[in-house]
């Protein structure tokens, strides 16, 4: 499987079904069940597991590079690099982001040198220098590992450190 420009409305991989190039908006990842991601990014690779056959329903990894964007649900991610793992139907269930990670959700913002975002439960870990800040609340949150449940609106902080408004 070879690149092919994200914003591209062809692809010369063949895509999983639930993966779509929408023109001008990157790629749009998923429905129904799982996450539903827009894409953007310089870079895509399709990456099928190991001994997937051409038209086999194969799990794969989307993998994108260079000036990355991710979007669901409310929640807006950048980052250097990103892996999209989808099941066999082409459904996204894991979001792995790195480099220079900065997210916000709702008036939560975040940055962390890793970001790993599941689909069940829909909750965000931020690792690595993680900061998570709640703008209405006046809270900054430091620690080595910061878990937000996207559902519920919790919040576990490892090593924390707590700057209250």
């Amino acid at each position: 499987a070879g690149p092919f420009p994200v914003r591209a409305t062809t692809a010369a991989t063949p895509l999983p079904s639930a993966v779509r190039p929408v023109a001008g908006r990157g790629v749009s990842v998923g429905a129904g069940a799982g996450l539903a991601l827009q894409l953007h990014a310089d870079r895509l690779v399709l990456r099928p597991e190991a001994g997937c056959t051409l038209g086999q329903a194969c799990a794969s990894e989307i993998e994108l590079a260079g000036a990355v964007s991710v979007r669901s649900a409310g929640l807006q991610l950048r980052a250097g690099r990103v892996a999209v793992s989808l099941d066999a139907r082409g459904r996204p269930y894991r979001v792995r982001a790195v480099e220079g990670v900065v997210m916000q959700f709702g008036a939560r913002s975040g940055r962390a040198d890793e970001l790993v975002l599941l689909a069940h439960p829909r909750r965000v870990t931020l690792r690595g220098n993680a900061r998570l800040e709640h703008a209405e609340q006046g809270l900054a949150l430091r620690g080595s590992w910061i878990e937000v449940d996207l559902e519920n609106g919790a919040v576990i902080v490892q090593r924390a450190e707590v700057a209250l408004p």
